[in-house]
């Protein structure tokens, strides 16, 4: 075995060498590159002309089956000929340190197995993500002192390098946690251009980097492989006191525009912004999971993003961070509901449900649910908006004056069934209709259709002359 735990190591092949592995061929038969681990360390392998950095030297046509390249930690940084790291036949593992060649994610080249392979410890194919902080550090490589890589918030299992590749890192994991995970990854580095009062190198820790799984990058962001971050800036406080709200069918308001940010870049661009809420519970502490739609009732944490400056590529910005950020909290009241044009009529001939029909005929019965005029339902209050949307929640039904059955919930089309689909139009499940009421809101249309001799629940009793009087009560999600 080779191995390295440490150190700085610096090699250079001959005409037919790898940088470390294998040597120059012995006439018609090539050589292999062995075993190597290694631990840690900043480790430069520059492989000869048609020789590998780390693994095969000469003649990529020999098999090294049964050797194996592992990797655990450190910063490797091969230059070669041919491929970066392997030869046909070795086992290649990487759990830890930073590999890259200074290009970009597609120019790296791996030779192992059967082809360009190579696998994490328990054996899956493993990509390339980068760290890229130029902006902070330029093209220094400052050691790294503390390290934590995190997918979906847990904490990870993969080595530290030991230092940055020109301000980079490029880190290998599994394509799968590349597609559907978060990776985060927390760091501190020593700054040995900024020493303190007894001439040692400034620790900092910038804020944690991260990538969203590919599904969930933001919008109009390259998919290059980059963990990013984004510079945060604070609300004017008298923007943050003057969000608490009746409900009226939107989120939080705009802040106002320009906004300096402290990287003295001036967000303008309202199109460029926009909000993630997460509602809160009476603790305040986060429930169910972050929307763009911060439009219900309650106390909801916001954070807004601006993607104004992403593409900016003055002192590597777009390298280096999502975008800008900045969080708060606010509070949308409850409003009063008012059900209004109740009507029932049947459906076989349209007649009014006050005329007489056999029990077996289907019965539907329909009201208007919206918003009360005020946001209390008393005269002389707040008016409210006419933005706000149709509701959601239930209908309790009344039969000469007694609740009758179980609430029905208000289904729209394209509410999710239980396996997640969306439910389609003229499913019997839906019961609301939404209805635009042309001023940027909506009402919701309820309508249930039963025949009497199916569903006795709901008449129980013979009625005064053979007749029923039917009624509707809204009930609120909170209710």
């Amino acid at each position: 075995w080779i191995t390295v735990n440490g150190g700085y190591i610096e090699t250079q092949g001959g005409y037919h060498a790898a940088g470390i592995g294998g040597g120059v061929r012995n006439g018609n038969a090539g050589t292999r590159c062995g075993n190597i681990r290694i631990n840690g360390g900043y480790v430069k392998a520059t492989g000869g002309e048609c020789s590998g950095g780390f693994g095969q030297g000469c003649c990529a046509s020999t098999r090294a089956d049964g050797y194996q390249i592992i990797l655990t930690g450190g910063t490797l940084i091969p230059s070669a000929g041919t491929c970066d790291m392997g030869q046909t036949g070795v086992k290649i593992t990487i759990t830890g340190g930073s590999i890259g060649n200074g290009g970009n994610v597609a120019d790296f080249r791996f030779l192992g197995g059967n082809g360009a392979e190579a696998y994490n410890g328990a054996g899956e194919p493993i990509e390339m993500i980068q760290v890229d902080l130029r902006s902070d550090v330029g093209e220094n490589t400052y050691k790294i002192t503390d390290w934590q890589l995190l997918v979906d918030g847990e904490p990870y299992d993969y080595g530290a390098p030991a230092e940055f590749d020109k301000g980079n890192l490029y880190l290998w994991l599994p394509k799968i946690v590349k597609q559907d995970s978060e990776v985060t990854v927390k760091l501190t580095y020593l700054d040995t251009d900024h020493l303190d009062k007894d001439g040692n190198p400034t620790p900092v820790t910038p804020l944690p980097l991260f990538r969203p799984a590919d599904s969930s990058l933001p919008p109009g962001v390259t998919n290059d492989g980059k963990l990013r971050r984004y510079a945060d800036f604070t609300l004017d406080a008298d923007y943050l006191a003057n969000l608490d709200k009746y409900y009226d069918g939107k989120g939080a308001s705009m802040f106002p525009l320009p906004l300096r940010t402290p990287d003295g870049r001036d967000l303008t661009q309202a199109e460029k912004i926009t909000f993630r809420y997460q509602h809160l519970d009476s603790a305040g502490n986060p429930t169910g999971a972050e929307t763009g739609d911060g439009s219900d009732v309650g106390t909801m944490k916001f954070t807004a993003i601006s993607t104004q400056y992403s593409n900016d590529t003055e002192g590597k910005f777009s390298e280096s961070y999502w975008g800008h950020r900045a969080t708060g909290q606010f509070t949308i009241w409850p409003i009063a509901s008012q059900v209004s044009g109740i009507a029932a009529e049947w459906v076989d001939d349209g007649k009014p449900g006050d005329v007489a029909h056999p029990s077996d005929q289907v019965l539907k019965v329909s009201a208007t649910i919206g918003a009360a005029p005020t946001v209390d339902g008393e005269l002389g209050s707040e008016k409210t908006k006419p933005t706000c949307q149709a509701p959601r929640g239930q209908v309790q039904i009344y039969v000469d004056g007694k609740p009758v059955g179980a609430p029905v919930d208000l289904v729209y089309a394209g509410d999710p069934d239980a396996e997640g689909n969306p439910i389609p139009e003229g499913d019997p499940c839906v019961t609301a209709e939404k209805v635009d009421n042309g001023r940027g809101g909506s009402t919701a249309l309820f309508s249930l259709a039963r025949a009497a001799s199916a569903s006795d629940f709901l008449v129980p009793t013979q009625g005064q002359q053979g007749r029923h009087e039917i009624a509707l009560r809204f009930l609120p999600p909170s209710a």
